[in-house]
């Protein structure tokens, strides 16, 4: 039987070529279903539902325990204030709601207030109390820059300071530093030197520090009417953009934009859009119609007329505000009489004032 022979000699030659055919092509898995038994087929539908279920449970958790959400830098808010900005600037905004919040996110201080309350240091890298609290080293960050890319120096603390002191610029802070004077060690250490310790000092280093490179040019006299008063300059997370005025010179809009030079965390709103109203009732309007996306303080007898309420998240904010009346006890004698102020004050109904004026918010 010659044939013999040759048959067995192709045979592994057949066989090393089916070897390498290792995965089964698709055809070949569609007939997977007909070469099983029922209960073989259940099995292996079992397993493959199993691993797809262990697969997408531990994708699943995998995203809960290892991954959190954040927030993405970007995109603009817009907010409407009662009244309008006038003094931009840090010696004096104290007399002005509006004034004083803008000043708060474009100027920096050498300490500045936590969400908790407490003080930590913010254009100030480090500072040493001395001599019993009556001296105060103070040694400024390296890395600051004014919102035009000016370096800040030693010499921009010292102006601040020198102004918030001078009468003749008429500051709402002036008080604050008349238990201080201040010399300048180098282009980043300053010395201030107390008459007296006061453990308040730190607090009163929250002030705004200003550019002295812009405003040691403009006289006393016009200090107040200066243009950076409305175009300002600071060292904050944002920076002024635009500002916008009517026909008859009321600042209706101030756009402010992220400070990319900021050398702390950045907000991560990149654009705030501040829009002023004379009156309540124009900003609650402005809220209704869709213009603002928040509304600074109002009175609560106006939450009445606040639409889309549901859309809304109202901050509740105590603040040591006292209302009493005081009684002239000169121009009525009856008034001089203790017994009849004391009747005016049992007969007057506090709580109901309280409940309808305030909305029980005291």
């Amino acid at each position: 039987m010659p044939f013999l022979p040759q048959q067995f000699s192709t045979l592994p030659s057949n066989i090393e070529q089916n070897s390498k055919r290792r995965w089964p092509k698709w055809y070949q898995w569609r007939r997977l279903p007909s070469l099983l038994e029922p209960r073989e087929l259940y099995t292996v539908w079992a397993a493959i539902i199993i691993i797809l279920f262990s697969a997408l449970s531990w994708l699943f958790f995998d995203r809960i325990y290892n991954y959190t959400n954040a927030p993405e830098a970007g995109g603009e808010y817009r907010e409407a204030l009662i009244g309008q900005p006038r003094f931009i600037n840090p010696i004096l905004s104290e007399s002005n709601d509006v004034d004083r919040d803008l000043t708060s996110i474009i100027y920096s201080g050498l300490m500045k207030y936590t969400p908790s309350g407490s003080i930590e240091p913010d254009l100030a890298e480090s500072y040493e109390v001395e001599e019993e609290g009556l001296v105060y080293i103070v040694r400024l960050r390296d890395e600051v820059s004014w919102h035009d890319g000016r370096p800040l120096r030693a010499d921009d603390i010292i102006f601040t300071v020198n102004a918030a002191q001078n009468p003749d610029y008429k500051s709402p802070v002036r008080t604050n530093w008349q238990n201080a004077r201040i010399e300048k060690i180098d282009d980043r250490t300053v010395r201030f030197i107390l008459n007296q310790p006061s453990t308040s000092f730190i607090e009163t280093m929250t002030l705004g520090i200003m550019p002295s490179h812009i405003w040691s040019n403009i006289s006393v006299r016009n200090f107040a009417l200066a243009e950076p008063n409305l175009t300002p300059i600071g060292t904050g997370p944002y920076k002024f953009s635009n500002l916008s005025k009517d026909g008859t010179g009321f600042v209706r809009s101030l756009q402010l934009e992220v400070n990319d030079d900021y050398y702390d965390e950045k907000p991560y709103i990149k654009n705030l859009v501040f829009n002023f109203y004379e009156t309540e009732n124009e900003a609650i309007a402005a809220w209704n119609n869709g213009e603002v996306m928040g509304l600074s303080f109002f009175n609560l007898k106006n939450l009445k007329f606040l639409q889309r309420q549901t859309e809304a998240n109202f901050h509740k904010i105590t603040l040591p505000r006292f209302v009493g009346v005081f009684f002239n006890q000169t121009q009525h004698k009856a008034l001089a009489d203790k017994n009849v102020r004391l009747a005016l004050r049992y007969a007057t109904d506090k709580r109901s004032i309280i409940r309808e004026t305030l909305g029980n918010n005291a």
